[in-house]
């Protein structure tokens, strides 16, 4: 099993100032692979037809919206499933954003699918320095892993999304979630619909 993971929006708090209202961590679970490999081939094979450089980086906020739905339904039929976490920042959710960070978050969202996940190999994008990446890994394991053969984390792993079509799929997945749950845009429903069949698990966080 293996996972891609990537989020949309923040946790900064003042909307104001341009925080985002929604924030998404998305799961892109593969459990072969030959799915993954099948997908990628997909996502790359899509990437020239579109005229696009090799080394052009699918992202849900430089996309446009022919370019969204072209994506999600090129990719809808590969053999994957998605669970997310979705924070909507209410009053409640200002009031004791203290208690949430990224590291946290994620750590909930695994816990969660704990019975359906084993021994995966997690993939995250490479963002942040490295003392950043050494304390998300060394908590993550601390509280995921209980030294036996039920343990959710087998590798953890950081990538450069730059180089990986599946994180690559996690940000425009996750985007594409958060952009739903955004009344104010024109195009709000149109792309999660795409692939709310692959949806097996929203939970939203307050």
């Amino acid at each position: 099993m293996i996972i891609f993971i990537d989020e949309s929006g923040d946790l900064g708090q003042n909307i104001s100032r341009g925080s985002s209202k929604i924030f998404v961590i998305a799961m892109i679970i593969f459990k072969k692979n030959s799915d993954i490999e099948h997908a990628s081939f997909k996502i790359g094979e899509l990437r020239k037809s579109l005229g696009k450089s090799k080394y052009y980086e699918f992202k849900f906020n430089k996309m446009r919206k022919s370019e969204r739905i072209k994506f999600l339904r090129n990719i809808k039929s590969e053999n994957f499933e998605i669970k997310t976490l979705i924070v909507s920042k209410d009053k409640d959710f200002i009031s004791n954003v203290k208690g949430f960070d990224y590291g946290s978050l994620l750590g909930m969202l695994l816990i969660r699918n704990k019975n359906s996940i084993k021994n995966a190999q997690i993939r995250l994008d490479k963002i942040g320095g490295k003392e950043y990446k050494k304390l998300i890994n060394v908590y993550l394991r601390k509280i995921l892993n209980d030294g036996t053969s039920k343990n959710i984390i087998k590798e953890f792993k950081f990538v450069d999304s730059k180089n990986n079509n599946l994180i690559q799929l996690a940000d425009i997945i996750a985007g594409s979630i958060n952009r739903y749950y955004q009344d104010s845009k024109g195009d709000s429903n149109i792309y999660k619909e795409i692939i709310e069949e692959k949806i097996k698990d929203e939970w939203f966080v307050k």
